[in-house]
This record gives C-alpha cells, sequence and structure tokens, in this order.
C-alpha cells in the first residue's frame, strides 16, 4: 500500500525538540527564537545570560591577574600563584571575584605584609570569609544609607563672638623717680 501525503499533514509535521544547553529545557525551533551555534540550539535569553556571564568571568580573571602583578610588582602571574587560584577555585569553590576581594581585603584593609606571603597568596582561604563578612557589611551599610531618607532640619546658624583679647599692661617704672627716690633715701642717712 502506498501512503498518501495529504497537505495538510506535512505542513503540520514539526521537526523534533531541541534541548537548550543553557537552561535544559526542550522546545521546537519554529515555535521559540533560538540561536544556533555549532548543532545546538539555545534559547535566546539562555544565550546571552551566559555570555555575560561568560564576559563577567573573564573580566574577573584579568582583574585577579592584574592586581596580584600590581601587588607584587611583575609583569606576569607566576605559575605558583595560577596552581593556588586553581586549587582555591577547584577545592574550596571560591571565585576569582571573591579572591580579588580577599586579596585588597587583607593587602589594604588589614595592611598585611607582602614580604610574609613570599610570593604566593596562600592566606586567602584563612581570610575569606572574614573578607566575605566585611564586604557584605559594607553592601548593606549602603543599602541602609539609600533607604534613610533625608531629615528635614532646620538650619540653625550660631554666630560666635571672637573672643575679647585681654593684654596685661606692664606697669612701667619711672626709673627717674627711682633715683630720685633712692637719692631721697640716701638723704635721710
Amino acid at each position: 500500500m502506498k501512503k498518501e501525503n495529504v497537505e495538510g499533514d506535512a505542513m503540520a509535521a514539526k521537526k523534533p525538540q531541541v534541548k537548550c544547553p543553557g537552561c535544559g529545557l526542550r522546545f521546537y525551533r519554529e515555535d521559540e527564537p533560538h540561536i544556533h551555534i555549532k548543532n545546538r540550539y539555545w534559547h535566546t535569553e539562555c544565550y546571552n545570560r551566559e555570555e555575560k556571564a561568560k564576559r563577567q568571568s573573564e573580566q574577573a580573571i584579568k582583574d585577579l591577574e592584574n592586581y596580584i602583578c600590581k601587588l607584587f610588582g611583575t609583569d606576569h602571574v607566576s605559575p605558583r600563584i595560577r596552581k593556588q587560584i586553581a586549587t582555591m577555585i577547584s577545592q574550596y569553590n571560591f571565585t576569582h571575584s571573591g579572591i580579588l576581594g580577599s586579596l585588597k581585603y587583607w593587602f589594604e584593609v588589614k595592611n598585611g605584609s607582602i614580604e610574609k606571603s613570599n610570593g604566593g597568596i596562600g592566606i586567602v582561604p584563612y581570610i575569606y570569609e572574614d573578607a566575605r563578612k566585611y564586604y557584605e557589611s559594607i553592601s548593606l551599610a549602603h543599602q541602609v544609607n539609600k533607604e534613610v531618607k533625608s531629615i528635614d532640619t532646620e538650619e540653625i546658624i550660631v554666630r560666635i563672638p571672637s573672643p575679647k583679647r585681654n593684654v596685661k599692661r606692664l606697669k612701667l617704672i619711672d626709673l627717674d623717680y627711682l633715683e630720685e627716690g633712692e637719692v631721697s633715701v640716701n638723704d635721710e642717712k
């Protein structure tokens, strides 16, 4: 038997669903806006969000490397520090921006010694939580300050008179009078 193609059935058949790597949801390419990269189909929103996160991550890496170079006075990050960063990210789940914040906290806020660091950033796991709390408190203070409405106050002008200077007048001694007094005293003898 031959199958007859009904014109309506051919138009109604959709291509199979594809899975977005960003959110993991399945969708029909014909129904939703998407971006095709290699053999993957992304929701437009998911792709834009992923790209933004990627750019932020790359910027955080550059910022961290620039700060480390400036801190240690070099033009590149040493392999030892790169290994420390990789270990902190994989073992402790730290972020590049978190490591940067910890280093700024230690060397700028707490005035930690660069000489004692021996050319490394091994202090970060020990101060990471303190630095996070420090930056959270600053963020909280900024939020509270934004919420505070300005208080209507009256401006009171207080005029303070300039102090009067008390000049002690020296008692002037008339030398001529003293000489006469001595003479008179001498005359009586």
